[in-house]
């Protein structure tokens, strides 16, 4: 349920008002991707997305919480709590091929959904106070680009899993690809070099577990149009 007296997400028609109201749940629509609701988890709002051969796409998963700003005022926001972009991975775990995860903007696409949901509670959208370093990447960009603005706070937490799995992912795919070509230690030495240059253009903690700022908080609707900086129209 949502707390604080807000809807309740087990009201299928406020659900369906959300999804047909957002421009980007009808653009995935669109490309043949659907989101589909996912009470499971627990969070206030919770989708799948599930792309039209079946496969599973993505998740996101957002929470209504009450946050301090840097005003030492009492607020509450929707947090994104974590958005899963799984690239290829079919539901089938033994039909994944980790070469084709590749980036299609989806988890920009669920931001953008998530800043529609937001703005139809009338609350903020906010990071989590936990983050990977590709959510930490995307709320850097928003900042620089006027989006959002940081809410230093106390910091922080690093959630490092993604960064693992992703690594792995990479180092796997691009160590079996040198392999048509190289021999077994020349690739490993390609895929180590290849995957290190991917990690540095990656943020990185300012302590070993934490980000400088805990929060990032979206600026108000309508100041944004698409957040993947290709289009910047008002709404």
């Amino acid at each position: 349920m949502f707390r604080y007296g807000l809807p309740d997400t087990g009201d299928e028609r406020f659900l369906a008002s959300v999804l047909q109201t957002s421009t980007k749940a009808g653009d995935m629509a669109m490309r043949g991707e659907t989101l589909v609701p996912d009470p499971t988890t627990g969070y206030t709002f919770s989708y799948q997305l599930i792309g039209s051969d079946g496969y599973l796409l993505a998740e996101i998963a957002m929470n209504v919480e009450e946050f301090t700003d840097d005003a030492g005022n009492t607020r509450q926001g929707l947090a994104v709590v974590w958005i899963k972009v799984l690239g290829a991975t079919k539901l089938d775990p033994a039909a994944n091929d980790p070469t084709t995860q590749k980036r299609r903007g989806i988890g920009t696409q669920l931001y953008e959904f998530a800043a529609e949901v937001a703005c139809d509670l009338d609350l903020p959208l906010l990071s989590d106070s936990q983050r990977s370093h590709f959510s930490e990447a995307f709320w850097l960009k928003q900042t620089r680009k006027g989006r959002s603005v940081p809410i230093v706070g106390e910091g922080g937490r690093l959630f490092a899993e993604p960064f693992y799995q992703a690594w792995n992912n990479l180092f796997n795919a691009t160590y079996e690809e040198a392999l048509k070509t190289m021999s077994a230690s020349d690739a490993d030495d390609y895929a180590t070099v290849a995957v290190s240059e991917w990690a540095a253009r990656l943020p990185r903690p300012v302590r070993e577990k934490y980000w400088e700022t805990e929060r990032y908080m979206l600026n108000a609707c309508g100041s944004w149009r698409d957040l993947s900086g290709m289009r910047r129209k008002k709404r």
